[in-house]
């Protein structure tokens, strides 16, 4: 089943057509960080709570953020609401993320987190998995969408310019 789904998101990150595909369980916000991680040329762009494991802990994800890093025009933020959960020896991205100078992570603050309710990941700003309910694994995503990609990226550039870059560990 999840073969299925992983092709059709392959298709979907091909075609561009800003065609919707439906997630509905942390299996398939994997398959879809994954698959934006992979295609990605230019940035990728993730406000999360805390970089949940089951989704950006997964080995295919994290070996392909490290390919992704692997360029240094690459370039990925991320944006997280429960930093002191991140310690990068018990957070495989974390590991990647931390080793590159071309991918910063940066704490929202909490007054800030209590006026929205999404979580999201953009690609390129024009791809995006957006979740409308923070507390939910159910998502929509598209390939291809300029402008609602372009309108969450506009999000995150508005809280990124409010939020802390994290310290680093020592």
């Amino acid at each position: 089943m999840i073969d299925k789904y992983r092709e059709r998101v392959r298709s979907a990150a091909e075609a561009k057509t800003g065609e919707p595909v439906y997630n509905g369980s942390l299996e398939h916000a994997a398959v879809l960080a994954e698959t934006m991680f992979g295609y990605a040329q230019n940035e990728i762009l993730i406000l999360s709570g805390e970089l949940n494991p089951r989704v950006y802990g997964r080995a295919d994800v994290v070996e392909q953020a490290r390919l992704f890093l692997a360029d240094p025009e690459h370039k990925v933020r991320v944006l997280v609401e429960t930093p002191d959960s991140l310690h990068s020896e018990n957070h495989p991205l974390m590991t990647v993320l931390g080793d590159k100078e071309n991918a910063e992570v940066r704490a929202v603050p909490r007054d800030l987190q209590e006026k929205y309710e999404f979580h999201f990941m953009v690609m390129d700003g024009d791809s995006y998995r957006f979740e409308k309910d923070k507390r939910e694994p159910i998502a929509i995503a598209a390939f291809g969408d300029e402008i609602g990609g372009a309108n969450i990226k506009g999000i995150f550039d508005t809280l990124w310019s409010k939020s802390c870059p994290l310290a680093a560990e020592s």
